[in-house]
């Protein structure tokens, strides 16, 4: 099975061609790859996991649900995924900061390129969007960009995904398996 950032039919036609039995593009769904992994194996597809009891989640732009679906319904993997996700979180408005006022916006790009993947894991939808359009902004206007302003909404958007996601946390560690 390959498995690419670049999820056009032509790459996937391609991997085909190549003798690839399937392809699935990243950031990948681990239910979906448990499933085409079964589905060559012969195995039964994996189910999906009673949801999480997270008030007000939707309005707070998580999704926890579907986070821990993807993580095939374990968890601990995904309260320790959530866990190392929030200590980096924690750190990720400094560590801006000092990029920023640096003048290093290779960098700054990359930890955003990541903070949007690592909160698509999580399922922190509304950081992954802010991180999007940060992101954007700062490789469209890097001279000209109000880099405070940048680093503001990174920083008001991990306060409130930190809160929202340390009560998903609690949910999640002391709900019954």
């Amino acid at each position: 099975v390959a498995m690419s950032a670049i999820t056009l039919e032509s790459v996937r036609g391609g991997c085909l061609d190549a003798g690839m039995n399937d392809h699935v593009g990243k950031p990948f769904d681990l239910a979906y790859l448990v499933e085409v992994i079964l589905r060559y194996t012969g195995d039964a597809a994996a189910s999906v996991v009673s949801p999480l009891e997270t008030a007000g989640a939707t309005e707070l732009g998580l999704d926890a649900d579907t986070a821990l679906n993807d993580m095939a319904g374990d968890r601990e993997l995904y309260a320790s995924a959530l866990q190392a996700y929030l200590e980096e979180l924690r750190d990720l408005p400094d560590q801006l900061d000092r990029l920023l006022a640096a003048g290093d916006f290779a960098t700054a790009c990359r930890s955003l390129h990541t903070l949007k993947g690592t909160s698509t894991t999580v399922g922190a939808l509304h950081m992954e969007r802010v991180a999007t359009a940060a992101e954007l902004q700062l490789k469209e206007g890097e001279a000209s960009l109000d880099h405070l302003a940048l680093a503001g909404a990174i920083r008001d958007a991990a306060r409130e995904t930190v809160k929202a996601m340390q009560q998903i946390l609690v949910t999640l560690t002391s709900e019954p398996v």
